[in-house]
């Protein structure tokens, strides 16, 4: 039996919310002013429209921050400037991964490929299971798969001699999951 552990990102492994902690900085960081004010303002608009459900507004605000953004540019603002803040807001069980090999674990996130994908290529995660972007000529036009909550089930590949382990700060929207997993450790959220 193999034991493989996943682990969620925001709020389990780091403080900050990984998507929108790391857009947010990233246009003050490329001086795009207007684009910060008009994204915050707009993501203030849409979490208040009511009757929406939160996974719908999620996306939208996810396509409204990043769309025609360059995806090697978030990368390398990733690198030069967030690493450093993201391995500072590591909680208690992210410093504990921070130190293990994690070559046979997966990481399990909502959150966007990027930071997410750059975020498991530091920690050493074998597998990154993220919202993933639609991209054109390198540029962000959408999203092509969303992992956000119980849809994180549907790209989970269990192999007969798996035992899944589970960390995560919020099973409340993530009930699916719960019948795959062999052992859930819930983590007090943040």
């Amino acid at each position: 039996m193999r034991k493989v552990y996943l682990y969620d990102l925001d709020g389990t492994i780091s403080t900050l919310n990984s998507t929108f902690d790391f857009v947010f900085p990233y246009f003050l960081f490329k001086k795009k002013y207007v684009r910060y004010y008009s994204a915050k303002f707009l993501k203030k608009v849409v979490e208040i429209i009511p009757g929406v459900p939160y996974r719908l507004k999620r996306k939208a605000i996810i396509l409204m921050l990043f769309y025609q953004v360059d995806v090697s540019s978030l990368k390398s603002f990733f690198e030069v400037e967030y690493k450093d803040a993201f391995l500072q807001s590591l909680t208690g069980l992210g410093t504990q991964v921070a130190k293990q090999n994690n070559e046979h674990n997966i990481l399990l996130t909502g959150c966007t490929e990027i930071p997410a994908k750059c975020i498991g290529h530091l920690l050493n995660f074998e597998n990154i299971i993220s919202t993933e972007f639609r991209t054109v000529n390198g540029r962000i036009k959408g999203i092509s798969q969303d992992t956000y909550g119980n849809y994180k089930l549907q790209f989970l590949n269990k192999g007969p001699e798996d035992y899944f382990v589970y960390f995560t700060d919020d099973l409340k929207t993530e009930r699916k999951l719960i019948p795959v997993m062999d052992e859930i450790i819930e983590v007090e959220p943040i």
